[in-house]
């Protein structure tokens, strides 16, 4: 249970505002695409802005679009931060569009385009002043010139981006400027440029004015949205909600004292030197936030009658001697500006509490626990201690939605899993069996139309049964694209399947380079390969991956696999991704399990997949 500061994230506000601007944007023939970027990507968000109107989602960090893509956010992604030549291949497989302005890296997604045989679409930034990211308008022709001749790529749209770093308003006379150059690169190159971008939530003054020239057709807006305000003046925005976030902290002292420190004073902990009014003997809370989760200047208390007077790292102190019904273990609500909800959502220590009609909205799925077995097995024959499972999955909110079991037939296998993935559910497939996953890849194959997967393996076994998937129900061939599949913990591996391994594209990781890497760096390269350019990935935990310390009761246990704190850190970096799907436990021998100790540790992993922490990452 937590005990520190939350945010309120309330979904319906956010949808309403998101409806209120995205009207006023269609009025004057402009699209909106919203960004969620200050709440880190949140899934709940991005589909409470999408209700309200907005085309697509704009994301600055990779990993929020492959966490919100693996969450069922269905939509076109933009790229909002000018991408790094190292993530090229990553861009061009998981966003639509993304926002350029150095030929170089345009020249590296028209390469990692082409190998894949995509065409992936750019929007060149041109510098109207802001002293921001863009191209210089003098260099803007010559740089196009050259983009257009590189295949696999397609000029979209001309953007600028204004008020974020000079703080240089949005004006008629800049964004005719940005029309104007659009319309020189058109008849220069003879192209029709899909989005002419005037900017952000600054731009909504010159919009609303009826100032902005026709020809803008696009905007990229988060603050107007998410906390209801315009970036020039931080004005409220007419007709929309600006307490859609609530900062709420506990009070944890509660006492009258001196309003100025008693002694000599110097530096406080931050290096600064505190300047205190003296008005007496006043009541002052402290309350369980501090630096360390927000920045404290952006902070205003909900009650005009707190004022803030000053924080450490971890306390945030406040008069509240004017307000009423305060108490010590009472919380206190704070507003935010963009900037501490910036600091707020990126806080481990900040839970967050995103609800619709006052009822907490999870991020997470509903699981349905699917048992494959040839035939009716008591419980002592069952990978998964079920009582335990489901008890832990309730400590950490999640549930389960129903329980199957199912005949181990690969048509009835793969349709099961099909039908789960497609009502938006996780399935988590367990079976004594670990050939069972081969029948779990063709009902992903059914219904997700990319998908990237993890398997913690000792033997390579697997990688044979690649190449011999049959078709899946109606000829549906498997999409198992061997460069988004990771293979990890593999310690006997026959001569044929190290060759397969090495002539495909998989990501495959033995003990060696594990004790090399260490896991964490291992885990973080398989993430990477699978969740590239997907809608999630496939998780399979073949216990034989553990050491028999861990896990003796598999088919051909062999010494030397992962530790118990090695296998509990992958699973929980592979829970923090945000990107499984779908999770299939396999390999039991209960004949060699004494006391049943491997169906334990079977058991803790799946908790630990989803969310259970054992070690701080």
């Amino acid at each position: 249970m937590p005990y520190g500061p939350y945010i309120t994230i309330d979904l319906n506000k956010i949808e309403h505002n998101a409806r209120t601007i995205t009207a006023l944007c269609r009025k004057y023939g402009i699209e909106v695409c919203g960004v969620t970027k200050v709440t880190c990507g949140m899934p709940q968000v991005a589909k409470a802005m999408l209700r309200g109107g907005v085309a697509c989602i704009g994301e600055s960090r990779m990993k929020n679009i492959h966490r919100l893509k693996a969450n069922g956010v269905s939509t076109e992604f933009t790229l909002l931060r000018i991408p790094p030549l190292s993530a090229a291949e990553d861009i061009v497989t998981s966003v639509n569009m993304s926002l350029n302005s150095e030929l170089s890296v345009i020249q590296a997604l028209s390469e990692a385009a082409s190998r894949r045989g995509l065409v992936h679409n750019t929007m060149i930034m041109v510098d109207l002043g802001d002293l921001r990211e863009g191209v210089w308008p003098d260099d803007l022709l010559p740089m196009v010139r050259e983009v257009v001749e590189l295949p696999g790529i397609r000029i979209a749209g001309l953007g600028t981006n204004l008020s974020c770093y000079g703080g240089v308003i949005p004006s008629g006379k800049n964004m005719t400027q940005l029309v104007e150059y659009a319309r020189r690169i058109e008849t220069a190159f003879g192209i029709k440029l899909r989005y002419i971008s005037g900017g952000n939530s600054s731009s909504l003054n010159l919009i609303a004015s009826g100032k902005m020239p026709r020809a803008v057709n696009h905007i990229r807006i988060g603050e107007g949205i998410l906390l209801g305000r315009e970036t020039v003046n931080r004005a409220s925005w007419p007709g929309t909600f600006q307490d859609a976030f609530l900062l709420q902290a506990e009070i944890i002292e509660l006492k009258e004292k001196p309003s100025v420190p008693i002694g000599e004073t110097g530096e406080d902990a931050f290096g600064g030197k505190p300047e205190f009014v003296d008005k007496g003997e006043r009541d002052r809370a402290i309350l369980n936030i501090g630096r360390e989760d927000v920045v404290v200047e952006g902070m205003v208390p909900v009650d005009p009658e707190i004022s803030i007077l000053g924080a450490s790292s971890d306390h945030l102190i406040v008069d509240v001697t004017e307000a009423e019904n305060v108490r010590l273990g009472s919380e206190l609500a704070f507003f935010m500006n963009y900037g501490a909800l910036l600091a707020a959502m990126t806080s481990e220590y900040v839970e967050k509490r995103p609800v619709r009609d006052r009822e907490f909205v999870s991020e997470n799925r509903h699981i349905v626990l699917t048992e494959i077995s040839p035939q009716s097995e008591p419980d002592s024959d069952r990978l998964l201690n079920i009582d335990d499972l489901t008890k832990g999955l309730n400590q950490l909110g999640q549930s389960i939605a129903r329980r199957r079991q199912i005949r181990d037939d690969p048509e009835i296998v793969s349709e099961t899993v099909a039908e789960i993935i497609n009502d938006d559910l996780i399935p988590l497939v367990y079976a004594n069996d670990p050939k069972t996953c081969l029948d779990v890849y063709l009902g992903l194959a059914l219904s997700l139309p990319m998908f990237g997967t993890i398997i913690l393996s000792a033997h390579g076994s697997c990688i044979t049964a690649f190449t011999e998937l049959p078709p899946g129900p109606g000829g549906v061939e498997p999409r198992l694209e061997s460069e988004r599949v990771a293979l990890i913990g593999l310690r006997e591996v026959s001569h044929e399947e190290s060759r397969l391994i090495r002539r495909s594209r998989i990501s495959a990781y033995t003990l060696e380079e594990i004790d090399a890497l260490g896991m964490r760096e291992v885990i973080y390269r398989a993430l990477r390969a699978a969740g590239m350019g997907t809608d999630g990935i496939h998780v399979t935990l073949d216990m034989d991956v553990l050491d028999t310390t861990v896990a003796p009761g598999v088919h051909r246990p062999i010494r030397g696999g992962l530790s118990y704190r090695e296998g509990h850190l992958a699973m929980e970096m592979i829970a923090k991704s945000g990107l499984m799907r779908s999770l299939a436990v396999v390999d039991y021998f209960p004949e060699r399990d004494v006391n049943r100790s491997t169906a334990g540790a079977a058991t803790e992993y799946v908790l630990s997949l989803f969310g259970k922490k054992i070690l701080k990452i």
